[in-house]
């Protein structure tokens, strides 16, 4: 059915988002070769919960269906842990509204899930059998022949390069004049587990049920994993101050010391060898991502800040919509000495992915603001509002955004074209 021939790719990042493009496009039959980067100590800045919503497991569930067991969105799921509901709390402890992450998937027929990104990569890491090369290609030793043959030292010409390296991928530079800088949010972000073994908080939280406790230029989100609690707390800096108003736990636990009793018990019981700080900011989507036969993906395209834990997500989502298009050029009718047009279909990526990326980085991005307002009367009005209209709006909307279909299958687009 696809025309792929003796097409190669190389795909850039051996994250999450690179991983998932590279086994969709060599279970479709590309050459796919990964380069994943050299193997490094643990950053303990890095995230220690992901997010992924119904909606990039949607796009996964619909991509593989047609493709060889296992479906990666089952081998996801199977890793994490499905959220039935996020529940939002005031600091002193009384619950201010709930949405029902469980009701939404189910109706959209895919839960959401929280994964660590360690058990992700175990998970996803040997599902891909093809050449996957340990080392970093830098953008420098990227030699284009007319933006559609990517000569690498040491490897035959790739059709496609698709580069998911990270909000700092110096790939940027390649396709963009002016890449898009990093914005700060004026917060900063701990992130930190305590462990199941490490005291009874983990049985305190209601299996399957995410958290988030609203404080005065104080947020924290609790939520379930494999092996306990995740927490991700925000922490907003002071006005015209450019350091942090926190630098280590003990002094994120004595801010949190009254709140909500839970929150203290989590903190108090987490490892400070397993926490870290995060300077939080986003990086806007700036057109073009694409030149010729190069595309950015996930973080290298669009980072939003993590408010809405939208990330990886936006990331998969953007892979499927990808791959699908792809699809779509390697399945249409071809004459004997034509080949398909990767560069449309890398074209129609971005058209399709960029008003998407853009809504959920400013979306993110607003929440951050609101969630942490600057006064106690405004502390009070965002709880009020929180617990008179934020349920219902935001179920709504958040329906809206799980409904999108990230992957089309060329079979669909055929009929509905027709």
């Amino acid at each position: 059915m696809f025309n792929f021939g003796s097409t190669r790719v190389a795909v850039v990042g051996g994250g999450p988002v690179g991983l998932v493009t590279a086994v969709s496009l060599q279970r479709m039959g590309c050459a796919v070769t990964l380069f994943s980067g050299e193997k490094r100590k643990p950053d303990p800045a890095r995230p220690r919960a992901l997010f992924l919503w119904t909606s990039a497991l949607r796009a996964l569930a619909a991509c593989h269906r047609g493709l060889p067991a296992p479906n990666l969105a089952q081998e996801i799921e199977a890793c994490g842990v499905r959220i039935e509901r996020l529940d939002i709390h005031a600091w002193s402890g009384a619950r201010l509204s709930s949405l029902p992450l469980g009701a939404l998937g189910r109706s959209l027929a895919q839960p959401t899930i929280v994964v660590e990104p360690e058990a992700l990569q175990t998970t996803l890491t040997p599902l891909f059998v093809g050449n996957m090369v340990h080392r970093d290609l830098h953008a420098g030793e990227i030699e284009p022949g007319s933006w559609s043959r990517f000569h690498v030292a040491g490897h035959e010409p790739f059709d496609l390069m698709l580069v998911a390296t990270g909000r700092e991928s110096p790939f940027r530079v390649l396709i963009q004049d002016e890449p898009s800088a990093q914005r700060p949010a004026f917060q900063d972000a701990f992130v930190g587990v305590c462990s199941s073994s490490d005291a009874a908080p983990s049985r305190r939280l209601p299996s399957g049920t995410s958290l988030t406790v609203l404080g005065s230029r104080l947020r924290i989100w609790l939520t379930p994993v494999k092996r306990g609690i995740a927490w991700y707390a925000c922490v907003k800096r002071e006005s015209g101050s450019q350091g942090p108003r926190v630098w280590d736990l003990p002094g994120l636990r004595r801010l949190f010391d009254t709140s909500h009793p839970l929150v203290r018990e989590v903190l108090w019981a987490s490892d400070p060898q397993d926490t870290g700080r995060i300077a939080i900011s986003d990086v806007p989507p700036t057109r073009p991502w694409v030149r010729g036969g190069l595309a950015l993906l996930g973080d290298a395209a669009h980072a939003p800040t993590p408010d809405l834990g939208f990330g990886a997500c936006l990331g998969i989502e953007g892979a499927m919509t990808l791959v699908s298009r792809i699809e779509r050029a390697a399945a249409a009718p071809l004459k004997p000495d034509e080949s398909p047009d990767w560069a449309d279909a890398l074209r129609q990526y971005e058209a399709r992915h960029f008003p998407r990326a853009q809504r959920l980085v400013e979306l993110s991005r607003a929440a951050a603001l609101l969630s942490m307002p600057e006064s106690r009367m405004e502390d009070a009005l965002r709880d009020l509002v929180t617990a008179r209209l934020f349920g219902g709006l935001a179920t709504d909307d958040l329906r809206h955004i799980l409904a999108y279909e990230a992957y089309e299958a060329y079979e669909a687009y055929e009929a509905r074209s027709a």
